[in-house]
């Protein structure tokens, strides 16, 4: 699936790709944490290299402000339509950053709301898939994994 895909934010259920080191690892329970986890995010994405801006693509969107951006909401929905914590591991090699976000209702697959009314929230799913190359769930043990990938740098 490309970036800017529009309306098909189906989110298929499938493993994410395989991808190198891990840059983060967080446990989140509370938006306190969260807001902790982004500010380390984006610290340690400051070093990972950005891809080429595309002009066609208008304004971009500094890569650490963008991987804050997905861990905010998919983390999201884990504090307010699942059980926390959430579990969050972030990883990057390639030209390729992984966020894989874990939590325990295994039997509630992701269930994006493209046709919502804007007012009414629930387009945290739709903008992760706009933004991200790549995107999935699956379940393991019992936990349930929601990931997203960002194209970076070379």
């Amino acid at each position: 699936m490309a970036a800017g895909d529009g309306g098909a934010t189906t989110w298929p259920s499938r493993r994410p790709p395989t991808v190198g080191r891990t840059v983060g690892h967080w446990v989140v329970t509370t938006s306190t944490e969260l807001t902790t986890a982004r500010r380390e995010l984006m610290a340690v994405a400051r070093e990972i290299p950005a891809p080429a801006p595309d002009p066609s693509a208008g304004p971009a969107i500094a890569l650490p402000d963008r991987l804050a951006l997905l861990l905010s909401e998919l983390v999201t929905n884990v504090l307010r339509h699942a059980s926390p914590p959430a579990e969050v591991d972030v990883r990057q090699e390639d030209g390729r950053c992984l966020i894989d976000v874990a939590d325990p209702e295994v039997h509630v697959p992701p269930n994006p709301e493209d046709d919502r009314s804007p007012g009414l929230g629930g387009h945290g799913l739709p903008l992760v898939a706009e933004l991200a190359v790549d995107r999935g769930w699956y379940v393991e043990g019992s936990r349930k994994h929601v990931w997203a990938v960002l194209r970076t740098g070379a």
